[in-house]
């Protein structure tokens, strides 16, 4: 049974040493890639990239995870057309909100910018 590719993360420590490595198999068992990575200053990591899900084309993906790993939220996005979609920027602002940016098809228009700003409170 083949997986296709897998968002793969892992956090070292400063000297290089393992804390944990995380993966991260979408539904379908397919293609599913991690494209940028960003941490805050509490230690969260927040990861950007695409899953495809089972029978459609790539949808934009983002995490957080706690500093130990732990998964906190997924969100996904899946552009008007249902085509393909990813991002390929991640970063946060000095508010502490998570900025993605990647791309959306759009019919008639290809591929487009896409940006979205998602509001972080504990």
């Amino acid at each position: 049974d083949d997986e296709g590719s897998n968002i793969w993360i892992r956090k070292l420590d400063p000297g290089g040493n393992e804390i944990w490595t995380r993966t991260y198999n979408g539904s379908a068992g397919i293609e599913d890639e991690g494209r940028a990575v960003a941490v805050d200053g509490e230690g969260n990591v927040y990861v950007a990239g695409f899953e495809t899900p089972e029978n459609e084309e790539p949808d934009i993906w983002a995490r957080k995870y706690s500093p130990d790993g732990t998964p906190l939220w997924t969100e996904t996005h899946d552009g008007p057309v249902g085509y393909i979609d990813g991002a390929n920027a991640v970063t946060l602002d000095p508010d502490g909100n998570l900025l993605v940016t990647g791309y959306e098809t759009v019919g008639g228009e290809g591929f487009n910018i896409w940006t979205r700003k998602y509001r972080l409170f504990d």
